[in-house]
């Protein structure tokens, strides 16, 4: 008996593993097609009459990665916003938020980050890699966009969680509003099993972060983005939503807690889940995140 209740245990934790190494690494992306409701005037900057150029970003190990330029819709130009979306998204989905941002007269820059959209990158590295990419994009803003700076990043669930890394590391970075992210990969696992399988065993979680760590070079156990909090010095805004099923919302409390920040503000999103902050946040929660952007030029 004790014997087929461990093969009945091995054999989900196996499919678990396997499942998760895709989706960790190579996430399903939710293409802009499979949710309409996230792009309800189309998937074209176009169609929400926005003025952009397409871009191919170089990164620093030779991908590119696919974005938009999105330039403000009012003058005069009060910088730009790079916008990140979270795991399996696509820079589609940050279309609304670009329509804000250029209304409110900031440039935006939207793109599939590596490993997802139409981005090249064999591994998904949550931070790791991807906060470099903000600075490679930077730089290259730098060069070829003269109304560019100065800038500011909006990263929401994975996206934030990079926003956050970048921010303790990058000086040009002015500000940031992080939405629905994690302090710890290796926490945030747990509670990733305990969704797919109702029960969360740190221990395996731990060793396939590890085993993907192997195969991705890349050391997932260090992916902390509390600590990059705690070095942060620019105004942060954190928003979360307090019904969020993906992300705990104790999680947001405590990156605004642990921000080194002395300009920071917590907002709270009664009834909103992990992906639908903007829309029960509604016009009320765009207008307090480019208030608190114009705040701190």
């Amino acid at each position: 008996m004790i014997g087929w209740c461990l093969v009945l245990f091995f054999i989900p934790m196996s499919i678990f593993s396997q499942l998760s190494g895709q989706l960790l690494l190579k996430p399903g992306t939710f293409f802009k097609e499979s949710h309409p409701e996230r792009t309800p005037k189309g998937n074209d900057p176009a169609d929400y009459g926005l003025r952009s150029d397409k871009v191919g970003f170089g990164v620093a190990d030779g991908i590119i990665l696919a974005g938009y330029y999105v330039y403000s819709s009012i003058a005069p130009v009060q910088g730009t916003l790079l916008i990140l979306h979270g795991i399996g998204s696509c820079k589609e989905h940050s279309l609304l938020k670009a329509l804000v941002a250029a209304e409110n007269g900031y440039n935006a820059v939207i793109y599939d980050a590596r490993a997802h959209g139409e981005s090249e990158g064999r591994f998904c590295t949550f931070g790791a890699e991807e906060s470099q990419d903000v600075s490679r994009i930077l730089d290259i803003l730098d060069q070829d966009y003269a109304l560019a700076s100065p800038y500011f990043i909006w990263g929401h669930s994975l996206g934030g969680a990079v926003g956050l890394l970048a921010l303790a590391d990058e000086p040009r970075l002015k500000a940031g509003v992080i939405e629905s992210s994690f302090t710890e990969l290796d926490l945030v696992a747990v509670d990733y099993m305990n969704n797919m399988l109702g029960f969360g065993q740190k221990r395996f979680t731990d060793r396939l972060l590890n085993r993907l760590g192997q195969i991705a070079s890349i050391d997932f156990m260090a992916i902390k983005p509390i600590e990059s909090a705690r070095k942060i010095k620019v105004p942060v805004m954190i928003a979360h939503g307090e019904n969020d099923e993906r992300i705990k919302f104790e999680y947001g409390l405590e990156l605004y807690n642990n921000l080194g920040s002395e300009s920071k503000k917590f907002v709270a999103i009664p009834g909103a889940g992990h992906i639908n902050l903007w829309t029960v946040g509604g016009q009320k929660y765009m207008d307090e995140v480019m208030a608190f952007f114009g705040q701190h030029h």
